[in-house]
């Protein structure tokens, strides 16, 4: 497919196929059944906001501290960035599950490492044990996203998986806000130890959840292709993408689509190590979109937010520690909604306006912010306050334009399926890293150079905005297996010519492939046996 030709969601070149799914989702059994089991899928992005969430509201509350012994600012800081040492730990054996036993089994394994952790932080009596604890949740977080990313993006149908891959991580705020909302109604009514054991309890919820639900779901159609399980692949894709109807000519369009693009992969590439994903320029291409994308997720306005919040709001006048659990609630909910607004924009709009438009609007705000907290070092004042934490509150939604749904699935959109595992693996392995730098060098910075760091983020922006404009390239309008042109070139070209699926203007081999050749005509679309 020629990369200027963009259609509606990601059909690509099967746009021209009649299927036989509902245009409204909603009033079609097969796609209901599909979209409830994709948001099903992504109740595992819930345990990371609501970890998230949980650990902020802990370090307002005595009852926590007292029974971590009154740690030292160190100390907390120790057991914020073991989280992200367990983020480290597991890429390289969730992208091994995820490739080596499927996309479910990587979900599964991640789940039971974050059942453990939140037994081990709810019945800790020492901040050794809660450090554990904290480790093994970060550990268990990451399998997940590796394989619950990719099935969401693997089983959703191509009409609607533009906004089905941007609304997966947009659950993320509903665990950060049932945990900080839990939180601030606990602080209420207990005075106990489970004012905040409780709540670490309840973070077994999400992953039970889905561990009981997870084999009750198809495992991903293109994961049991390189399997050599065909069949089953092509009677998930008939069930869910066509409800039913075996001769549907855009599902087999769709699934020789597959087939042959996973057969080339494997015979350009022979297996995918950690070396050959940079070996060609495809790939080296594709890697470093993974890695700046990584890096400018981490390096923006938002990692110095969570550390100004609570001095600004109490320079407001708000110092109550219900008052401020309160307000950062307020503040998950508002981002839920941009949030969520913002897939619903990730269908419709093309992805590098969505990423230029988020920046540019951090940017904007964070210029902004920076004046006003320049006046405000001089001549403190609470007007000053509240415009600082507006600004501080609309930075933060602007972030989410992009980088909440656009987060995974624009690197789940680039990476080949062969390198998909390890690529996000590796995106989120770059993250960690750079989130251990950024933890540790914002409070120093803020400490020693105060409002001069907001400064510094001012022209970093601008370096993202320059990195989005030059280096990511648009994905809209096409299929996953068509993504691949952009970096392959010519040779990956999918297509329908005179009734044939092509790669490379190549027609798709039916021995190769158990699909029939599909010909398309004006009125209607027949299949040839």
């Amino acid at each position: 497919m020629p990369a200027g030709n963009v259609s509606r969601g990601g059909l690509g070149s099967l746009a021209g196929l009649p299927n036989n799914c509902n245009p409204k989702w909603w009033r079609d059994p097969g796609l209901l059944r599909l979209d409830l089991m994709l948001v099903a899928i992504s109740v595992v992005q819930v345990t990371g906001g609501y970890d998230q969430s949980l650990l902020g509201s802990f370090q307002a509350l005595d009852s926590c501290l007292g029974a971590m012994g009154n740690p030292d600012s160190s100390t907390i800081g120790v057991i914020s960035i073991l989280l992200t040492v367990g983020n480290i730990a597991a890429t390289w054996p969730a992208q091994f599950v995820c490739d080596t036993f499927g996309r479910r089994w990587a979900i599964i394994f991640g789940g039971v490492f974050c059942i453990a952790a939140a037994l081990v932080q709810t019945f800790s009596y020492s901040s050794g044990q809660y450090m554990a604890g904290r480790f093994l949740m970060g550990f268990g977080i990451i399998p997940g996203i590796v394989g619950a990313s990719s099935l969401v993006n693997e089983l959703a149908h191509p009409r609607q998986r533009p906004f089905i891959g941007a609304a997966y991580n947009v659950i993320w705020y509903i665990g950060s806000i049932v945990a900080a909302w839990l939180c601030y109604g606990l602080s209420l009514h207990i005075s106990s130890s489970w004012e905040w054991r409780a709540p670490s309890i309840v973070q077994i919820v999400p992953s039970a959840f889905i561990i009981s639900v997870v084999f009750f779901f198809p495992e991903s159609p293109r994961w049991l292709i390189s399997r050599g399980r065909e069949d089953e692949a092509f009677d998930i894709l008939v069930r869910f993408h066509a409800n039913g109807d075996s001769e549907d000519p855009m599902v087999k369009a769709e699934f020789a689509e597959i087939v042959e693009t996973l057969r080339l992969e494997k015979e350009t590439r022979n297996g995918v190590t950690w070396r050959s994903m940079v070996a060609t320029p495809g790939n080296r291409r594709r890697m470093l979109v993974v890695a700046t994308l990584a890096t400018i997720n981490v390096w923006t306005g938002q990692g110095i937010i969570s550390y100004y919040l609570t001095p600004v709001l109490k320079g407001a006048g708000i110092t109550s520690a219900l008052q401020i659990i309160g307000i950062t609630g307020g503040n998950s909910i508002c981002n839920f909604f941009i949030a969520g607004f913002s897939a619903w924009l990730a269908g419709r709009i093309a992805r590098r306006t969505q990423f230029l438009i988020s920046y540019g609007g951090m940017t904007v705000t964070h210029v902004t912010m920076t004046v006003l907290s320049a006046v405000y070092t001089k001549s403190p004042s609470t007007p000053l306050s509240n415009g600082i934490v507006a600004f501080l509150f609309l930075e933060s939604g602007f972030y989410n334009v992009a980088m909440n749904p656009l987060v995974y699935a624009y690197p789940v959109e680039i990476l080949s399926f062969s390198m998909r595992a390890k690529g996000i693996s590796m995106f989120l392995w770059v993250t960690s890293i750079w989130s251990v730098v950024t933890n540790y060098a914002n409070p120093v910075a803020v400490a020693n150079i105060g409002y001069w760091y907001y400064v510094f983020f001012c022209f970093v922006y601008v370096i993202e905005i320059a990195l989005i404009y030059f280096l990511f390239p648009e994905t809209r309008g096409h299929t996953l297996e068509e993504i691949n042109e952009i970096f392959d070139g010519p040779a990956a070209e999918i297509a329908i010519v005179d009734g044939e699926v092509k790669i490379g203007g190549r027609a798709v081999d039916p021995e190769k492939a158990p699909v029939e050749a599909v010909t398309v005509v004006p009125a209607a679309v027949q299949l040839d046996k």
